[in-house]
């Protein structure tokens, strides 16, 4: 395993809220994954052409993630480039007041 993998994993480990829902990843009890995280590319990875390392990401929930990918084109995300312009928006908005019920 190089350094970056051993990085990656360990920035994974140390997060345990998703940025966008605010909801934890894990159980209770903190052993189970409820949704684990995963990297949303801020702009998104089409415009960087192989060149993905240079992306920078933060870390969601897979239901987050996957809901971001059904509302918004990739046109749409490179104005929605930081989670809190994501949160303003206001069919994001809808979602987060469902989601945080859950």
């Amino acid at each position: 395993m190089n350094i970056i993998t051993l990085i990656h994993k360990q920035s994974f480990l140390l997060h345990d809220i998703c940025e966008l829902c605010e909801r934890h990843f894990y159980s209770n009890e903190g052993r189970f994954p409820v949704s684990g995280p995963t990297k949303h590319h801020l702009t998104p990875k089409q415009k960087y052409r192989g060149r993905v390392k240079d992306a920078k990401y933060e870390l969601i929930c897979e239901m987050c993630h996957k809901q971001i990918n059904k509302m918004f084109t990739n046109n749409e995300l490179k104005s929605l480039s930081t989670i809190a312009k994501l949160k303003k928006h206001p069919k994001m908005q809808k979602y987060l007041k469902w989601i945080r019920k859950k």
